[in-house]
């Protein structure tokens, strides 16, 4: 989706990108939110959450990295 800046998520910082994706539901903005905070989102799991390899708990949370991102943002 055009955000009006010629596609520069890049270059918009994220209070941008949050406006973009509540606004407009924009998949470019989020994207690139994922991709932005993905490390930080990765390394609070594996602090926080036991990497059991009896417990799926720890694998949910990875898998769930995107949408967590993304409702984070819808809530900011």
């Amino acid at each position: 989706m055009a955000d009006g800046n010629g596609g520069l998520q890049g270059k918009m910082d994220d209070i941008d990108l949050i406006k973009n994706v509540k606004k407009n539901g924009d998949s470019d903005s989020i994207q690139e939110l994922i991709n932005r905070h993905s490390g930080i989102y990765v390394k609070m799991v594996q602090k926080y959450i036991p990497k059991d390899d009896e417990s799926f708990i720890y694998q949910d949370f990875i898998d769930d990295k995107d949408s967590c991102i993304y409702d984070a943002a819808l809530n900011f």
